[in-house]
């Protein structure tokens, strides 16, 4: 079990914020030790793991557990989605007494530095409630990955940070819900994940509630290193992809104006053209195994849904 109060090796206890690590396993046996393999070298000595099976169907959780016994594992019946499974881990984590909750996708591998700037920025500004850190591709090690930004009402979504700034610390509109380490103090105001958005754009609709009181930070010290299994490049997203960002834009919104809401939807149309066009004229990569006409469906069938307010 996580204990409440955690000790540095010698024994002794310290004053140094705790901070527990939530990661969300799914059919991701691979990918998931690696995480918590990373995790392991992390030199915050008072960082603490809890994993979350999201209802996995491939024995992972029993295979994980085995290799990480001191890990405790949360296992919930079935997929509810990216916001139930970490609401999960950061409830039991809440009760635990935390200070901090590092919300991690299991595809991540992080530096062993990673985490100390981070709390820092968060010890040393009182008003920032939430935090991040410089990301970049596992398959292109020199190529950023894009944690925060600025949200834009133009364009429906958060705008990554320009890649001119990505090694400046600075304030954000918009966090990436790949990794983000949240002040406890945020979740007593803004709650937790809206969990009808399943995946996908719950980081927007996040970030918007945070800054209602709070402040978003990136750190450029701490290092992680992001699989990203959506895609890159629009000819290569995948239908799962497709469908919960076409399908969640609409979600996102919904307590908008009705003049923004039907900017929303003018917009979403055309990204979904634009979208369908590349997909059907722009061969997609090798690893790409899923058909053009499947991934066109999940652009449509998203749209559909997200206009007619299918969130089930």
């Amino acid at each position: 079990m996580i204990e409440n109060i955690v000790c540095s090796p010698a024994g002794q206890q310290t004053d140094n914020p705790t901070v527990c690590a939530i990661v969300l396993n799914w059919n991701g046996y691979e990918d998931t030790c690696r995480c918590l393999e990373s995790l392991k070298r992390a030199k915050y000595p008072e960082l603490r793991v809890v994993l979350v099976d999201n209802g996995s169907t491939d024995g992972s959780p029993e295979k994980l557990s085995e290799t990480f016994p001191e890990i405790p594992l949360l296992k919930l019946p079935s997929n509810k989605g990216y916001g139930a499974g970490n609401n999960a881990g950061i409830r039991f984590a809440m009760g635990k007494g935390y200070n901090y909750h590092l919300i991690l996708n299991n595809d991540v591998v992080v530096d062993p530095e990673f985490l100390e700037p981070m709390v820092q920025a968060m010890q040393t500004q009182p008003s920032v409630g939430v935090v991040t850190c410089k990301a970049f591709f596992q398959s292109d090690p020199a190529r950023i990955y894009t944690t925060a930004g600025r949200f834009s009402k133009a364009r429906c979504s958060g705008i990554p940070r320009s890649t001119s700034r990505v090694d400046e610390d600075g304030d954000a509109s918009y966090i990436s819900g790949c990794i983000m380490l949240v002040n406890r103090k945020v979740f007593d105001f803004a709650g937790l994940f809206d969990e009808r958005f399943f995946m996908y754009f719950e980081d927007v609709e996040f970030s918007r509630r945070i800054l209602a009181r709070f402040r978003i930070y990136y750190v450029a010290q701490g290092k992680v290193y992001h699989k990203s299994g959506g895609g890159q490049v629009w000819r290569n997203f995948t239908s799962t992809y497709l469908y919960y960002t076409s399908r969640n834009r609409f979600l996102a919104f919904q307590h908008e104006s009705l003049a923004y809401r039907v900017y929303v939807a003018v917009y979403s149309l055309g990204v979904a053209m634009a979208k369908t066009l590349v997909i059907f004229f722009v061969p997609s990569e090798n690893t790409i195994q899923e058909g053009r006409w499947l991934r066109i469906k999940a652009i449509w069938t998203g749209m559909k849904h997200g206009f007619s307010k299918r969130h089930d």
